[in-house]
This record gives structure tokens, C-alpha cells and sequence, in this order.
């Protein structure tokens, strides 16, 4: 799909001063999303007040970054010799305070802890493990529920359909999800049988709705032709065309009566959750050979619109280097190395609210038109 490995792109610059992807990072901001870890939870006590804040603080980075390896490095390699010997208090860039309460003895507090993207990086070459640091654009879930009496997309009540609207999302994961609210309006826009029968326009126009990059068809039937009937559960990964990537699981159990439906549904959107996150990591791992290098052309009208477009490209996480090649007569040129394939910089521009598209053999980033 993707020509050569030395590509132009052309970035049309209206880009330049738009809000969504230059919204100005603060000094509680992480430089990269998938290296800040937030909402620990500090209760420690200790001699005095000072030792009992080091010693909370202390804990709260060993457990954020335990959580970072959870998050980035794939599930096999979480364990490697290596990563266990690291100090955790190293990687630190910086821990932002939400809220705290210093007491004589004891310390309370709630922190957000961004880690330094170059240590990590160096230390995860080092241990020889592979990883992704890259965060998804929405996935929508889209359960489907059949007995019976009939279809059902967007009724309330019915305990599948429920169990997916009350799942909660691990905010260490770097997939994010979204779900629909059942609402008169997007029952109209997709019908239960459409859905069903996953009808390709049907699951584009919902990906559409839900501002997806790809959709979870996730089924759930009561089968009664057989004795004893049987439970069939089913789930399938689609792109925001409705065109099918993958079939996720399959399985099916007796309705015998010793079957707990509550218990295997719960354990089924848990192995959903684990194999969308996993095809995200392993899809989108940091490269370390092979890296590509990519000539960018960029339009501007002003120095500050040649800066920004540096600046964007380069907080790409898969975005490994950015030099500078020319600038004249409003147009610059910049050469990017990538540690990823090009599919991974279309995907991670989108999160920051641009789309690359194709045009006449060349790649063409532009403000991304979706609200």
C-alpha cells in the first residue's frame, strides 16, 4: 500500500494554529500520554512528617511504573529478567500533586507521575523487550443480544447489554473504548437487525457516530435447537469502513443449569478487553531496525506556522526524530524518522486531531474535518 520508503508529504497548513492538536500543555502536562500514570493513591505514615512523604512518594513510584510496564510492554515480556532490577525513582520526569495532606506522621495525598520517554525507551532496549507506546483513538464496543423473543441492541435490562454499558475501561490500558447510551435517536440511525447481521454500512455509520477508528461486534444468542440449548457467544473486530480485521473468539456452552450466565459473561468481555488490547500493542510496537525515513513538506505563511508543524509532528510518539532540512519561500521541509509503520503515524496524527490521506502518490496531512 505504502510505495517507498522515502515519501513527501504535504501538510496543507490551516493545520497550524489548530486548537485541538496545539492545546497548550501546562506544567502538569506529560510531553507523552502513555508515559503518565495518574490517580495514585497515597496513605503512608513514618517517623516524622518529611519520611513519611518520602516513603509515600516512594511507593507511589513504584507502583506507577509498574504500571507503565503493564501498560506498554507486551504481556509475555512484562516479567523479563531486566525490567525487575530497574529503579523506578530514575525515570522520573516529574510528579504532579493533585491533592495532599501533610500531617505530623503521617501523609495523604493523590498524584499524577510522568516518567521520562528517552530513560524508558533506553531501559526497555536495554532489558531487550518489545513494546508500544501508542495511545488508540476510541474504539466502540457494540454488543448485540438475541433470544427468542427477539433482538436487542439498545433495550435496557437485559443483563449482556448491561454488563458492556457498566465496564469500566483500565485507564492503564493505551486502548481507549467508547459505548453508545441507548437513546430513541441512534436506535433509528442502527437498526437492531442491521446490526445483527453486521451490514457493512450500518457498522461504518456507527464507527462514524461514535468517532471510532474500529468497532467490537460482540454477540451474545440463546440457541434452542439443540438439547440442551446453548449459550453462543461471539465476537469480531471490524475498521470504520465495517470491513472485517478479525475474528476475535468464538465459543458456545449448555444451558445444563449448571451454567452461572453472569459469571460467563463477565469472564467474556474480560477476554474481549485482553485480545483488542494485546492486537493493539503487538500491532503498533516500537521499532528499533528497519526505521524508515520520511521527507515532509510543510506550506507556511509565518515563522510561528513552521515551528508548529515541527511541533506536532515531532510529539508523535512513533515519531523517533525530526530534523530540520530546508525552509524558503514558505515552504519547509523536514525529514522524520519513524519507529513504527506509516499506518501507526496516520493513527497517532488522528488522536491529535489531523487525518492523512493519499493524494496522487503522495501523503497529505490535514485538519481533520470530523467535529
Amino acid at each position: 500500500m505504502f510505495r517507498s520508503s522515502i515519501t513527501v508529504f504535504s501538510i496543507c497548513l490551516a493545520l497550524f494554529v489548530s486548537q485541538k492538536a496545539l492545546a497548550s500543555e501546562g506544567a502538569t502536562a506529560c510531553y507523552a500520554p502513555a508515559f503518565a500514570i495518574s490517580n495514585i493513591s497515597i496513605d503512608a505514615e513514618g517517623t516524622t512528617g518529611t519520611q513519611a512523604r518520602k516513603t509515600g512518594q516512594d511507593r507511589a513510584v513504584t507502583e506507577a511504573f509498574d504500571r507503565l510496564i503493564t501498560r506498554m510492554v507486551i504481556p509475555e515480556q512484562v516479567g523479563a529478567v531486566g525490567l525487575d532490577e530497574l529503579a523506578p525513582d530514575g525515570f522520573v520526569d516529574f510528579i504532579h500533586i493533585n491533592t495532599e495532606n501533610a500531617l505530623p506522621r503521617r501523609y495523604i495525598a493523590n498524584v499524577d507521575i510522568c516518567f521520562d520517554p528517552t530513560k524508558i525507551r533506553a531501559a526497555f532496549i536495554q532489558a531487550g523487550v518489545k513494546w508500544s507506546e501508542l495511545v488508540s483513538p476510541p474504539i466502540l464496543l457494540l454488543p448485540v443480544w438475541r433470544e427468542p423473543a427477539g433482538i436487542r441492541v439498545w433495550a435496557r435490562n437485559i443483563a449482556w447489554l448491561d454488563g458492556w454499558r457498566q465496564f469500566k475501561a483500565d485507564d492503564d490500558s493505551l486502548v481507549r473504548f467508547v459505548l453508545f447510551e441507548p437513546s430513541l435517536e441512534v436506535e433509528r440511525k442502527l437498526p437492531a437487525e442491521s446490526v445483527l447481521a453486521k451490514e457493512a454500512d450500518i457498522l461504518a455509520r456507527a464507527a462514524q457516530e461514535a468517532d471510532a477508528l474500529q468497532l467490537a461486534w460482540i454477540y451474545a444468542g440463546l440457541d434452542y435447537s439443540s438439547v440442551p440449548a446453548r449459550l453462543v457467544l461471539e465476537a469480531e473486530l471490524y475498521d470504520s469502513d465495517g470491513e472485517l480485521l478479525a475474528l476475535l473468539d468464538g465459543r458456545d456452552f449448555h444451558l445444563d443449569g449448571q451454567l452461572n450466565l453472569q459469571s460467563a459473561f463477565a469472564d467474556y468481555r474480560a477476554e474481549i478487553i485482553r485480545q483488542i488490547d494485546n492486537r493493539w500493542r503487538t500491532a503498533n510496537l516500537y521499532r528499533l531496525s528497519d526505521q524508515k525515513d520520511f521527507y515532509v513538506q510543510v506550506d507556511v505563511s509565518n515563522l510561528q506556522g513552521w515551528l508548529n508543524a515541527r511541533r506536532v509532528l515531532s510529539s508523535q510518539p512513533v515519531v523517533s526524530s525530526l530534523t530540520p532540512v530546508s525552509l524558503r519561500g514558505g515552504t519547509g521541509v523536514l525529514r522524520l524518522r519513524l519507529s513504527g509503520p506509516v499506518e501507526t503515524l496516520e493513527l497517532a496524527v488522528r488522536t491529535a486531531g489531523f487525518r492523512l490521506d493519499i493524494e496522487e502518490g503522495q501523503y497529505r496531512l490535514r485538519v481533520d474535518p470530523t467535529p
